[in-house]
């Protein structure tokens, strides 16, 4: 994967715990050991998506596929490369503390 100008490189991603840290890693990991100039612009997943698949951005890490973001897959696939999984094994949905007595989001007020 090249930047697209050769020195600059631009990850767009989610604002989820998990998309911050993943994706602020690779730019220290990028910028220090690769010396490349990174940029890591925080967006909702649709505009995420258009810019990996229009070249506005180069790459992001907040692909949560093959679910949460089975939407933006199908519609941009033929304009954006999967190169794989960088998490394998997650899993996503709510939590409540022990003291909730709540077992379905019904029960949620």
């Amino acid at each position: 994967m090249q930047p697209v100008d050769g020195k600059n490189f631009k990850f767009s991603y989610v604002a989820w715990d998990s998309e911050i840290a993943s994706t602020n890693l690779l730019k220290v990991i990028m910028e220090e050991k690769l010396g490349f100039k990174v940029d890591a612009l925080q967006v909702e997943a649709g505009p995420m998506w258009t810019g990996v698949a229009n070249g506005d951005v180069d790459a992001t890490v907040a692909a949560w596929l093959p679910l949460t973001h089975a939407d933006y897959w199908d519609k941009f696939k033929d304009q954006v490369e999967d190169l794989g999984a960088n998490m394998e094994g997650v899993k996503t949905g709510l939590v409540v503390p022990a003291y909730v007595e709540a077992t379905s989001i019904e029960d949620l007020k």
